[in-house]
């Protein structure tokens, strides 16, 4: 192989190991983007729903749908209970007998999703413990990918009686699934490992390049 070709090969090469590093970190930057848009998505309180679960009843509210995608909704039964009380009740007490259904409709009135609540759904972990936050449903369809203003409707068929003197209120978050993690952890693995190759590919370079020059300086 003649010098000039070497020599070229050897700028291919270098070029090649910074084009790793710098493809790497933009890969890194971008998951971090991702995954920083999911965290802001996830801690967003889109319901607007003031309910009382132990009378029943119907009960309005909004959902306000901040990105287009697939529907997807989680929601929370938080307890604002006095010091002191968390130990008194469980779970399983204070909901025992809830069954209701929650409905959303985007602004025409179409329906979006639609799920049941009943107490016997919760799982038993939940309903054993004096948690303050519970999971009540998780609502999801392939509908409703329109940003905007969703119309919320809970029907409370049978009251949680136990709630009757617990002060307490729904709250709720878009359920991100892991697919959606998936494209901010798949970018940073892999800007990761491209960043790692052209580091250890730039350090084999400069310690070729180097032995070179050494043996050039004995002759």
């Amino acid at each position: 192989m003649t010098p000039r070709a070497k020599t070229v090969i050897r700028v291919i090469v270098k070029v090649f190991s910074w084009l790793l590093v710098v493809g790497g970190v933009c890969a890194i930057a971008f998951g971090i983007y991702v995954q920083d848009i999911l965290d802001k998505t996830y801690r967003i309180q889109p319901l607007e729903l003031e309910a009382d679960l132990s009378k029943a009843g119907e009960y309005t509210g909004t959902w306000n749908q901040t990105h287009d995608s697939s529907f997807g909704a989680t929601i929370r039964l938080v307890l604002d209970r006095e010091q002191g009380e968390a130990e008194l009740d469980t779970v399983r007490e204070l909901l025992e007998g809830l069954r209701a259904r929650v409905r959303f409709e985007d602004a025409e009135g179409s329906l979006v999703a639609e799920a049941e609540i009943k107490a016997s759904d919760i799982s038993s972990a939940e309903l054993s413990s004096s948690a303050d936050v519970v999971e009540l449903c998780y609502v999801s369809s392939g509908k409703g990918r329109d940003k905007g203003l969703h119309n919320v409707f809970l029907v409370v068929e049978s009251p949680a009686e136990g709630l009757r003197d617990v002060k307490h209120r729904l709250e709720g978050s878009f359920m991100i699934c892991g697919l959606e993690y998936a494209a901010a952890f798949v970018p940073m693995l892999l800007g990761v490992l491209s960043t790692v190759a052209g580091i250890i590919l730039a350090i084999i370079i400069y310690v070729v390049n180097r032995n070179r020059r050494r043996r050039a300086l004995r002759v």
